[in-house]
């Protein structure tokens, strides 16, 4: 299983995420957190995120977003 490596951020991700590629997550992540996210774009082609919808700790909204993708999250201090 790939990995995609995740610095925890601290605020709390607001509102709701459609669905999309999930080399747009990123973008989308990094707007409406503290949290970064670094991944090879081999690993994101032809793949899309889960919709996310509600409050959630970044680290909980990254993982929801991954669902069904076959990729997991590594965190790095």
């Amino acid at each position: 299983m790939a990995n995609i490596v995740a610095y925890t951020g601290v605020r709390p991700l607001m509102g709701c995420m459609a669905a999309l590629a999930l080399s747009l997550v990123y973008h989308q992540v990094r707007a409406g957190t503290n949290l970064s996210v670094f991944f090879s774009s081999e690993l994101a082609a032809g793949k899309v995120s889960s919709a996310v919808q509600g409050f959630f700790l970044p680290r909980q909204a990254l993982q929801m977003l991954l669902e069904g993708t076959g990729l997991t999250i590594q965190s790095v201090a």
